[in-house]
């Protein structure tokens, strides 16, 4: 919540890591295969997320019908973490 609660305040944080757990170099490579899915349309649009607001954190259905960038986020103990951004194509 501290590291990025601010960054995604009231947008959705999809967490591949409630489907793989703690497996870092899983979670990773799922995030950004989740993330390519998503936007190509072939993971069903209403998707489990959370959402950051006033210092809590929810779990809510999100559409992601209509995403058309998603930040795909993988971080570690430490504070080593790689990021990449999809952009969908049309």
């Amino acid at each position: 919540k501290k590291v990025v609660g601010k960054m995604f305040a009231g947008k959705p944080v999809i967490n591949v890591k409630d489907y793989v757990g703690e497996a870092r170099a899983a979670a990773a490579t799922l995030s950004a295969a989740h993330a390519a899915l998503t936007l190509s349309g072939m993971i069903k649009n209403n998707q489990k997320a959370y959402v950051i607001e006033n210092d809590t954190v929810r779990k809510v259905e999100t559409d992601t019908k209509e995403f058309k960038n998603v930040l795909a986020l993988s971080y570690a103990t430490g504070g080593s973490y790689c990021a990449v951004v999809l952009k969908a194509c049309k």
